[in-house]
């Protein structure tokens, strides 16, 4: 066998290979590129999710509260009469405290009976698994960006998979950084 023939052999060989290899690392390009695209669409949902979660979980609590703070006020005012009648007929005075006592309680225990589970407590604790939930998702889909953006730079940065990178207009990407409007925690109070 002489040097032409190997050499036409072993090029007849690493032609059809490095043709393989250079579709297979595009296709990988692809692929890496789209990731990242359906991962940053991923996160775009999950803003819009907090976005419209967040004042409803928030409307929610202070609905319960401010009704229980009502009852409240209302028993802490009969009580407060009771306290500070010092004069006149006393044991009238307790009887109409005690009726308005009793009345805000009969108000409670319908409102309690109704709705057993809703104390401010328990929707405090639902509000914050909810804002949890919320912000544990966004972190989720930040760190998935995060590393496909890692897999997908070290494809079109290495050698010699940048080289096809290069020529098909792969370029390195960003990771993930938030906006300053991002990284601000939305204002509950509004």
């Amino acid at each position: 066998m002489t040097i032409i023939a190997i050499i036409t052999i072993f090029v007849a060989v690493l032609i059809p290979f490095a043709f393989m290899w250079w579709i297979g690392v595009f296709n990988l390009l692809i692929n890496d590129r789209n990731m990242i695209r359906q991962k940053e669409a991923n996160l775009d949902a999950r803003f819009k999710d907090r976005s419209e979660r967040l004042p409803e979980l928030v409307a929610m609590a202070r609905e319960f509260i401010g009704h229980e703070v009502a009852m409240l006020d209302r028993v802490l005012r009969a009580r407060q009469e009771v306290l500070s009648d010092s004069g006149g007929d006393r044991l009238r005075s307790l009887a109409e405290a005690e009726q308005s006592i009793g009345q805000v309680r009969q108000k409670l225990l319908a409102y309690a009976e109704s709705y057993p589970e809703v104390k401010s407590d328990a929707v405090y604790v639902g509000c914050m698994d909810g804002l949890n939930e919320v912000n544990e998702n966004l972190t989720t889909c930040r760190e998935a960006i995060n590393a496909s953006v890692f897999a997908y730079n070290n494809v079109v940065q290495g050698f010699p998979s940048g080289i096809v990178a290069k020529v098909h207009g792969f370029r390195k990407e960003s990771l993930f950084a938030a906006t300053p409007q991002e990284r601000e925690f939305p204002d509950l109070r509004k």
